[in-house]
């Protein structure tokens, strides 16, 4: 979805707002863009890619990815795999 015309969530998510709703609330129902919205507010929150946030919390609290994209714990400066 990101692909057509957006760069990134922050560009859909900003896009987005200005978008007027479709119906009023509880007029009726269209599925929406929320877990798109929820990937921006972790982006901020965590300051890192939606993407690189999901690897992390899959592969668990602390696992990070390095500039050689090689996953590693949080403190292994070794570089090692995991």
């Amino acid at each position: 979805m990101l692909s057509i015309g957006f760069r990134n969530l922050e560009d859909f998510t900003n896009r987005l707002a200005k978008v007027p709703l479709r119906f009023h609330p509880g007029d009726a129902y269209a599925y929406g863009f929320s877990t798109d919205v929820l990937g921006r507010v972790i982006e901020v929150v965590t300051g890192e890619t939606h993407g690189k946030s999901a690897v992390s919390c899959m592969l668990g609290l602390g696992a990070v990815e390095d500039d050689n994209g090689v996953l590693q714990k949080a403190g292994d400066a070794h570089g090692t795999r995991p």
